[in-house]
C-alpha cells in the first residue's frame, strides 16, 4: 500500500497478488518527472509479462524524465510507443521463448491540473464525479480475456510489436475539488460492479483505504487474478468547471442471450422452485428491513434511569432494597439501560460505531440478536438493522450506571480483554456492590 499527499491531490495505491496466483505480476509507479506528475500502471499476465512490467515501468520514467515534451498528448502517448519499441527489440534479440514478452500499460500524466493519459490493453481508467462514474479507456471483447491462450491479438500489448498504436486521450480531463480518478488492471474491474465501486469510492474514508478495500473486494468476490488500483483525488484547485471525454465502448456482441428459465423438464417442480425462491426472498427481506427484536430507543432522549422502589411486578425488589436475595438479573433489569436499533450505513466501520455508542464491538458480535448479521471477517454490512446492548457503554449519557466499567482501560483499545469472563467479574462486582449498600 502506497499513499501521498501533494498540493493539488493525494493518491493511494494497493496491489496484491490475489487469492489464485503465486506472484503478482502487475507493476506500479507514481513519480515527479520533467513533464509534469506521472503515474504508470502494468499489467503482466505471467513471468514474461512480468519483465516485459519491469522494463515498462523503467522505461517510461526514462523517457519522461530525459526532456520536457511541450505537448502533453504526444508525451503519454510517445511514452507507450518508445517502450513498446524497447521491448521488442528486446524480445527479438532474446530466443525465442521470449516471443510472448508483453503487457498491458497505463501512462497518466498530470501537468497545470489537467491530466492526459493513454493506454494499451488490459490497464484502464474511470473518472468519479461524485454522482457519475465514467470510463475514461476505451474496452474491447478481447480485453475480458486477458488470460494466456485467450485475446493475444495483434497490436494490444506493449511488446508484440515494433510500433504500437496506443490509445490517447481526445481532451485532457479537467477535474473539480473532490473528483477522483480510479486506474486499476482487470484483476478489479472484472470482478466488481460499476455500483460496489462507487459505494467504495465515494466513501469519506482515506484514499489508500478505498484502494485496499477495492483490492479485498475483488478477492472476497472471487477474483482470479492480480488486483492493483490507484485512486487520486483532488483539491484546491481555483477554476469551477469540469471537462472530459469518455471513451466510447464497442457493443459487445457474443453476450448470452436471456433464455427463458427452465429448471427442469417438469412444470410441477419448475412451479415449487420458484415458490422455494420467493418464501426464501420474502423471508430475507423481512429479516433485513422488517424484523425488529426490540423497540429502538431514541437515543437523543436516553438519560439515567431514575431511582425507584419497585423493580417490575414479575421481580418486586425486596423490602431490604439491597438485601441478600437481590440477584444480578434484577439489578440490571432496574438499572441498566434498554438495547437500541442501529442500521449500519455505507462505509460504516466497528470504528465508527465505537464513536458513536462507545460499545465494544465485541459485546455487539456476541448479542443473540445479532446472529448472522455481519459478513465472513465478522464486519458491519450496510443496510442491516443490529442491536447495541448500551448497558456495555463506556458513555455515561446511555449507560449512566454502569459506564465506567466499560472504558478502554477495562475493555482493552481492540476489545482484547473482553469476553464472557469479563462479563462474568461484571455481574460477581455489582452484585457484590449492592450487596454492601445500606
Amino acid at each position: 500500500m502506497f499513499t501521498k499527499k501533494l498540493k493539488y491531490f493525494e493518491f493511494g495505491i494497493h496491489s496484491d497478488k490475489g487469492k489464485v496466483k503465486d506472484m503478482n505480476f502487475d507493476g506500479y509507479s507514481a513519480f515527479e518527472s520533467s513533464n509534469g506528475y506521472v503515474f504508470v500502471l502494468c499489467d503482466g499476465n505471467d513471468e514474461l509479462g512480468a519483465k516485459a512490467r519491469d522494463i515498462a515501468l523503467e522505461r517510461i520514467r526514462y523517457f519522461m524524465d530525459r526532456e520536457y515534451i511541450e505537448d502533453p498528448f504526444e508525451a503519454v502517448q510517445s511514452s507507450l510507443i518508445y517502450t513498446g519499441g524497447y521491448i521488442y527489440k528486446h524480445i527479438t534479440a532474446q530466443d525465442e521463448k521470449y516471443k510472448n514478452m508483453m503487457v498491458s500499460c497505463l501512462c497518466v500524466l498530470i501537468r497545470d491540473n489537467k491530466i492526459y493519459y493513454s493506454s494499451l490493453g488490459n490497464c484502464h481508467m474511470f473518472f468519479y464525479t461524485g454522482k457519475g462514474f465514467y470510463q475514461l479507456t476505451p474496452e474491447t471483447s478481447d480485453d475480458i480475456h486477458f488470460m494466456q491462450g485467450h485475446g493475444m491479438t495483434e497490436k494490444m500489448f506493449l511488446g508484440n510489436d515494433r510500433v504500437s498504436a496506443p490509445f490517447v486521450c481526445e481532451k485532457p480531463l479537467v477535474p473539480l475539488n473532490g473528483d477522483m480518478i480510479l486506474m486499476c488492471t482487470d484483476g478489479l474491474y472484472d470482478y466488481i460492479s460499476e455500483k460496489n465501486i462507487k459505494k467504495i469510492i465515494s466513501d469519506p474514508m482515506p484514499v489508500h483505504t478505498k484502494a485496499s478495500r477495492l483490492g479485498d473486494m475483488a478477492n472476497d468476490a472471487g477474483g482470479i487474478d492480480n488486483v492493483s488500483v490507484q485512486i487520486i483525488s483532488f483539491y484546491n484547485l481555483d477554476h469551477n468547471i469540469r471537462e472530459f471525454v469518455p471513451a466510447e465502448q464497442p457493443q459487445k456482441k457474443d453476450l448470452p442471450k436471456i433464455a427463458k428459465i427452465n429448471f427442469t423438464g417438469n412444470s410441477l417442480w419448475n412451479k415449487i422452485i420458484i415458490g422455494v425462491m420467493l418464501v426464501i426472498a420474502g423471508y430475507l427481506f423481512y429479516d433485513m428491513f422488517l424484523f425488529n427484536p426490540r423497540p429502538s430507543v431514541d437515543l437523543k432522549g436516553h438519560e439515567e434511569a431514575p431511582v425507584a422502589d419497585t423493580l417490575t411486578e414479575s421481580e418486586p425488589l425486596p423490602e431490604e432494597r439491597f438485601g441478600q436475595t437481590v440477584n444480578v438479573k434484577s439489578i440490571l433489569n432496574y438499572f441498566a439501560p434498554a438495547d437500541t436499533i442501529y442500521r449500519v450505513k455505507s462505509g460504516d466501520t466497528w470504528g465508527s460505531i465505537y464513536r458513536k455508542f462507545e460499545v465494544c464491538s465485541w459485546f455487539i458480535r456476541s448479542h443473540e440478536h445479532n446472529t448472522g448479521k455481519f459478513d465472513r471477517k465478522d464486519d458491519p454490512v450496510a443496510g442491516r438493522k443490529i442491536t447495541i446492548p448500551l448497558i456495555y457503554s463506556a458513555n455515561p449519557k446511555y449507560n449512566p450506571r454502569f459506564y465506567k466499567e466499560f472504558t478502554t482501560d477495562k475493555v482493552g483499545t481492540a476489545c482484547q480483554h473482553a469476553g464472557e469472563d469479563y462479563i462474568e467479574e461484571f455481574h460477581q462486582n455489582l452484585k457484590q456492590r449492592y450487596l454492601k449498600q445500606e
